[in-house]
C-alpha cells in the first residue's frame, strides 16, 4: 500500500511538470535578403501592427513593445517619415486545441519489513526488497497557438502606411516581394492562453535576430522568468 500511495502522489507532480511548466518553447525562422540591392540598411523605421482576430486595443500595446525592443538595439523608431522603413507585424490567435499523451511515472526499488509470529509464540521480522517500476499515465491538456510574424520592407512610392488594408500575412497588399528585406516567423503552441503575456516571448526572440538569417527553423526556449522579459514589461509601465 505505502509503494502504490508514492505512485499516486508522483501523479500531480508529473503533471504539473509538463503540462503547465514555467517555459515557452518556440519554433523561429528569419530569413534576411541576399541581394546587395536589398540589403536592409541603417535607417528610421516606423512600426505597424495587425492582429487576426482583430484586437484593436492589443495592436498598440504590442507595437509599445516593439518600439521599446528596437530603441534599445539602437534603432530609431518613427511614424509618418517618408522614406522609412517599415517593421509590419502580424500576430495570429488560433482557437485552442486539446492533446492527449502519455507520460512515464518511475516509483525507486526500496526495501520493506514486516513482523510475523512463526507459529512457536516468537516474532519475527522478514525484509524484503521491492524493485522499482515504471507505469504511464495518461492525461489531456489544452494549447493555444499563436504565430508571429515580422516583415521588414522598404515603400519607396507609398511614404504613408498604416495599420490598414493588411493582408492575412500582415503586409499591405500593395508590397511585393521585392521589396521585402527581412522576415521572421514565430510559433507558439502551449498551455498559456494569455495571448498579452506570451507575445513578449515570441517579440524577444525574433527581435535578437533582426536582420539576419537563421538558415532553417530552430528551437527556442525562454522561461517564465526570463530577464528579458522582465525588463520588457519593466520598460512597458515606466513612466
Amino acid at each position: 500500500m505505502h509503494s502504490v500511495g508514492r505512485s499516486i502522489a508522483l501523479i500531480p507532480l508529473l503533471l504539473c511538470t509538463t503540462a503547465c511548466a514555467p517555459r515557452y518553447e518556440l519554433r523561429l525562422t528569419t530569413y534576411a535578403a541576399h541581394d546587395a540591392k536589398r540589403t536592409p540598411a541603417t535607417g528610421p523605421i516606423q512600426v505597424t501592427v495587425a492582429t487576426a482576430p482583430s484586437e484593436p486595443l492589443l495592436e498598440p500595446e504590442v507595437r509599445r513593445k516593439i518600439t521599446i525592443l528596437l530603441t534599445q538595439q539602437g534603432h530609431e523608431v518613427v511614424q509618418g517619415r517618408p522614406g522609412a522603413l517599415v517593421l509590419a507585424a502580424f500576430l495570429g490567435m488560433g482557437a485552442e486545441r486539446w492533446v492527449s499523451t502519455t507520460r512515464s511515472v518511475t516509483e525507486p526499488g526500496g526495501y520493506g519489513s514486516a513482523r510475523y509470529y512463526d507459529g512457536r509464540g516468537r516474532v519475527r521480522t522478514i525484509t524484503t526488497y521491492y524493485p522499482s517500476r515504471t507505469f504511464y499515465v495518461p492525461y489531456t491538456y489544452a494549447v493555444y497557438p499563436r504565430v508571429l510574424t515580422l516583415t521588414l520592407f522598404r515603400t519607396p512610392t507609398d511614404p504613408e502606411i498604416s495599420d490598414n488594408g493588411h493582408t492575412n500575412t500582415g503586409l499591405p497588399e500593395r508590397v511585393t516581394s521585392d521589396d521585402v528585406l527581412w522576415r521572421a516567423t514565430v510559433h507558439y503552441a502551449g498551455p498559456d492562453p494569455d495571448v498579452r503575456a506570451v507575445v513578449d516571448f515570441l517579440l524577444i526572440p525574433a527581435l535578437e535576430r533582426f536582420g539576419t538569417d537563421t538558415g532553417r527553423e530552430i528551437s527556442v526556449v525562454l522561461a517564465e522568468d526570463d530577464p528579458r522579459v522582465t525588463q520588457l514589461r519593466a520598460a512597458l509601465t515606466a513612466p
